[in-house]
């Protein structure tokens, strides 16, 4: 009997695996294109090749907090990298996780965000605090 359970758990096993590749997949994408489309002016990231994370880099490091804070307030949730380093330092990093939304609510989220991070740009922008 552990033969026969052996066989179905790995053809299953190899099924499901299959399964969840491409729905993580899927998702990975629409991500990178929502990124792509909207906010290509304000940050840069990597394609990950694993993982269920988008790690975002803003182009103003000083900008992750608040727009991390006014994202939150939208409903749109993510976390500034500072908390996944040991120094806890602002280096203008958003972990953007993809693996639990929808492709409808992965395009919300990052429609949020980049009308935040655009917000907020120029807020800094006219008040004279954006780094050159």
């Amino acid at each position: 009997s552990s033969a026969i359970a052996s066989v179905f758990m790995g053809t299953h096993m190899e099924a499901q695996i299959a399964r969840l590749q491409a729905l993580y997949r899927a998702k990975r994408d629409a991500m990178l294109q929502a990124l792509a489309e909207r906010m290509t002016p304000y940050a840069r990231w990597i394609r990950p090749a694993g993982g269920f994370f988008v790690w975002l880099t803003l182009n103003e490091p000083g900008l992750a907090e608040p727009v991390v804070k006014r994202c939150r307030e939208a409903g749109v949730l993510m976390r500034e990298g500072s908390a996944f380093r040991a120094d806890g330092a602002n280096f203008g990093g958003i972990r953007l996780c993809f693996s639990q939304a929808t492709t409808d609510e992965i395009n919300d989220g990052i429609a949020v965000l980049a009308a935040v991070t655009a917000e907020l740009a120029s807020e800094r922008a006219s008040a004279g605090t954006l780094r050159s």
